[in-house]
């Protein structure tokens, strides 16, 4: 990043070039003042010490400023966290800022605009479009030197397999470049593949890495980044002898690669997975401008050696990546093409990178305003699959390839390979298919653009990419063919264009899609309309547009989308467990599983009198006979809690196991959670730690792992690290992970007691409709009878344990009964905390004897408070977490005789 002293005119920066700069790059201007005031609003504190300091030297009176820096200082422990989040605005504004643009650089921000450096002819002459010859992928096809369609089967959109001749160019060009540049004092340096967060943000803008983000280390799009930190906190402090040092480094690279429409889709050219030798120096910062141009040198006469015909073009301003202050390209000539296509980005970032970096050099001096950073500078030498592209197309012959000398030696003395594939037959022929559509389509024939839309859905004559199907499709704006237009909308939905999700686009489409007759676009509207994507959520016109459907088409999955609607009563509709039943049964009707699903879940959840485990067993057993994996992973939770039928651990066993081999993610939880807490197997954390890892992004074995944590049961006890996987598996709307969160507030696990904000969580955890957790229930009617973080209520705490005691909570059955049995008048409890706190809070009773516990709770009996004790019906000691007391509000203590219900042992 740039140095903030740069923004500084104190600190005799230069604000205005800083600025020029910025608008040269089309970036915001405003943020530079931004930061300015951020920085000196965070140094406010040490500007004052400072000034304080220059009175006394000065034997001036520097009471007033004593005074404000003491009433700062009297402020610093509530602002030290406020301090820390200006800092971190501030340096993150300061990293999005870009180099000083040189002053070289042509200012534009249209690449059409680059300026051309230089251009070389490799026979001397001019070079012109070839009709006569191949593209480089039919050279490398008939060569059989990779497999793209197999490729994009196994790898998805632009996946390759690089067979036999491929593999060898490609190994030819690797080894040749790095014994290229060896010649030049260059040190071989293979990286690895994966950069930790950290270090990978001290070299490049995270955010344009964020799709090759792995856990928590990134995927390199270059060697450069790993070779950057090679060096990271290191100083050279003798330059002149330890300077420049130069790396030829080798690596596979990972990029995103979108190419324009119609472009680069063909063979190897643009792909998300390559391999490349790059040149990376550090320098002292003056010499850096040399060795740019050295670097760029030595490019040019790589590809002079292979023979072929290249430009260097100077990339104007508004194209430069934040690090470089200037960077050329080298673009080769493609004949087939007939075009310069980009091989080579030669970028002098100057400190740019070392500074993140903490690379330095030299000695400072007291004379010194700042420190010395090297400079970094990074050129390509040969992205290999690129590079070979190229070749093909220049080196091919009628009937073979000819090598280009410089890589015979790595080609076993082959100096011409022939082909080993004929071309393809006239009958059929995808590409020149592809050829015609691409013509006609870009003069705007619309039955051409839908065909060409086609050949690059499925990829024929093409390489396959949804990107540009899309594209094609949308410009067949005009066609009536309304199976076309709700592919287009599919698209837009699922993200096919630039890996981002258009709803609005989507939605229009939908509707277009809808009006020419297509009545499969009214479930995917009401999908929209009900989930407010791409439009105001219109919840009503949701489940019409269902409706309208299966009125249409009679669909049995909109009838269980409509009946689920009714069931949780979603978008606005009102909660309707017989019309949801309704629209269930035409699902059974049609033979559906899920409707069969469904009917088991409305019998389980729906609170009126008409709730019957039974049913919802016989019908969850229905549809797990069709294999239906949330079925069978609904049988064994049953099994487990025994509803329905009689507990069994081991069939419940049985039945999440078939789930999870239906791929049913809860399934995994709950055999993890089996091993956790030993149900019916032993014990065994690090199994259970394993398995609920297997669950990816699944909430309940989010909230496992968390439990796990908290408690220390198989690793190391982290009460953050608990709470962080129980606030992701709540984002997720999981209503045990509330729960957990509750619980942590309620007990203060790893953090200060909050009544109000357990209280808060159990609310959200009882109010899950879709994952109902009984616990949550149980302990939110609790904190009702208890008056704990709300008002005592006597009549919602009894409404909340019969919930819970309706979903299998025993302790919740059994406290019912009690207080049903004990008074018409519920017991009223009194939480007095600074009372407890000043007896025994957060700790344990060891060795009391009973007389001598009852007489110290005597003196706090007569108002009636819950204390927070922890005793046993004979006076020995306990080692368990403490509980609660309940005391009748007429009843005079007597610990001998009290129920047991009363003394939680």
């Amino acid at each position: 990043m740039l140095d903030i002293n740069l923004l500084l005119e104190e600190r005799g920066g230069n604000v205005e070039m800083v600025k020029e700069s910025q608008k040269r790059r089309g970036g915001s201007v405003e943020i530079i003042d931004e930061i300015i005031a951020e920085y000196k609003e965070w140094t406010t504190p040490n500007v004052i010490q400072k000034e304080i300091g220059k009175k006394f030297k000065a034997k001036e009176d520097p009471a007033e400023l004593v005074a404000k820096k003491n009433a700062l200082q009297a402020e610093k422990d509530a602002l030290v966290v406020q301090a820390k989040d200006k800092e971190t605005s501030w340096k993150n504004k300061l990293s999005t800022l870009g180099n000083i643009v040189h002053s070289s650089v042509p200012t534009s921000m249209n690449e059409d605009n680059n300026e051309i450096i230089r251009t070389y002819y490799a026979d001397g002459v001019e070079p012109v479009k070839r009709t006569d010859i191949m593209s480089h992928h039919e050279v490398l096809s008939r060569l059989d030197g990779y497999d793209q369609e197999r490729g994009a089967k196994i790898a998805g959109h632009r996946g390759y397999f690089l067979t036999g001749v491929g593999v060898d160019l490609n190994l030819a060009l690797i080894t040749y470049g790095l014994n290229f540049l060896a010649r030049f004092g260059y040190k071989k340096l293979q990286t690895p593949f994966f950069m930790n967060k950290e270090m990978m943000a001290k070299t490049a803008q995270l955010s344009q890495f964020d799709e090759e983000l792995y856990k928590d280390k990134y995927l390199i799009a270059t060697s450069e980044q790993p070779i950057s930190a090679f060096h990271a906190g290191e100083w050279f402090e003798k330059p002149s002898e330890q300077l420049p040092i130069k790396y030829a480094g080798y690596s596979t690279c990972f990029r995103k690669e979108a190419g324009a429409h119609g472009k680069d889709t063909w063979g190897i050219f643009r792909v998300h997975q390559f391999e490349k030798i790059e040149q990376f120096v550090l320098s002292a910062p003056e010499n850096s401008w040399e060795l740019f141009n050295e670097m760029i040198d030595h490019s040019e006469e790589f590809f002079k050696s292979l023979g072929l015909s290249y430009r260097v073009v100077s990339i104007v301003s508004g194209a430069l990546n934040n690090a470089a202050a200037k960077k050329y390209d080298l673009e080769a000539w493609f004949p087939y093409q007939g075009e310069y296509k980009e091989l080579v980005s030669c970028s002098n970032c100057t400190d740019y990178q070392s500074r993140s970096l903490e690379i330095r050099c030299g000695v400072k001096k007291m004379s010194d305003r700042e420190k010395k950073y090297v400079h970094c500078l990074n050129s390509t030498l040969c992205a290999t699959e690129r590079a070979m592209c190229g070749l093909l197309e220049t080196w091919q012959r009628e009937d073979g390839l000819e090598i280009p000398p410089p890589l015979v030696p790595y080609m076993d003395g082959k100096t011409f390979i022939p082909y080993s594939k004929p071309k393809p037959t006239k009958n059929q022929n995808h590409d020149l298919a592809f050829l015609y559509f691409t013509k006609a389509a870009k003069s705007n024939h619309t039955l051409a653009q839908v065909f060409l839309g086609h050949m690059y859905e499925h990829g024929q004559g093409t390489m396959q990419d949804d990107t540009e199907a899309l594209y094609w499709y949308t410009q067949a704006k005009e066609t009536s063919d309304a199976e076309h237009q709700l592919v287009i909308a599919y698209m837009y939905h699922d993200g096919d264009i630039g890996g981002i999700s258009d709803h609005k686009k989507s939605l229009e489409w939908f509707q277009v899609s809808d009006k020419n007759g297509n009545p499969r676009a009214y479930s995917c509207i009401a999908i929209l309309y009900g989930t407010g994507k791409g439009t105001e959520k219109d919840c009503k016109l949701a489940l019409s547009s269902s409706m309208q459907f299966e009125k249409d088409k009679s669909s049995s999955n909109i009838l269980v989308d409509v009946a689920t609607t009714y069931l949780f009563g979603k978008h606005s509709v009102d909660q309707d467990f017989d019309e949801a039943e309704s629209w269930f049964i035409k699902g059974v009707d049609k033979e559906e599983e899920d409707a069969m699903f469904g009917m088991g879940l409305l019998y389980a959840i729906r609170t009126d009198q008409n709730q019957c485990w039974k049913k919802a067993y016989l019908w969850y057993t229905e549809a797990a006979k069709h294999n239906h994996d949330r079925a069978q992973c609904a049988l064994g939770w049953l099994y487990q809690h025994g509803l329905g039928c009689r507990k069994n651990y081991t069939i419940a066993m049985q039945w999440y196991k078939k789930a999870k081999k239906n791929g049913n993610q809860d399934a995994i939880a709950y055999i993890a959670s089996f091993y956790h807490y030993g149900y019916s197997v032993p014990v065994d954390y690090l199994k259970a730690l394993s398995i609920y890892e297997t669950a990816i992004n699944n909430a309940n074995a989010l909230n496992g792992k968390g439990l796990m944590y908290q408690s220390g049961s198989g690793v190391i006890q982290s009460h953050s690290v608990a709470m962080s996987y129980f606030k992701i598996a709540a984002d997720l709307g999981y209503s045990e992970a509330f729960n957990s969160i509750a619980e942590v507030y309620q007990h203060g696990y790893g953090r200060d007691v909050d009544l109000n904000k357990a209280f808060s969580y159990y609310n959200k955890s009882a109010a899950c409709i879709e994952s109902v957790s009984s616990k949550g229930m149980f302990n939110l009617g609790l904190m009702y009878l208890e008056g704990l973080g709300t008002e005592i209520d006597q009549r919602l705490a009894l409404v909340w344990l019969r919930k819970a005691a309706t979903y299998g909570n025993k302790r919740a059955s059994e406290y019912i009964d009690q207080l049903v049995k004990s008074s018409t008048q519920l017991p009223q409890i009194i939480y007095n905390t600074e009372r407890i706190q000043v007896i025994m809070k957060e700790r344990i009773l060891q060795g009391i004897q009973l007389q001598t516990l009852q007489e110290k709770l005597a003196s706090l009996t007569t108002e009636n408070e819950l204390l927070k004790k922890m005793v046993t019906n004979n006076g020995t000691k306990r080692t368990e977490p403490l509980k609660f007391l309940y005391v009748q509000n007429t009843e005079t203590i007597d610990l001998e005789k009290a129920p047991k219900k009363f003394l939680q042992i």
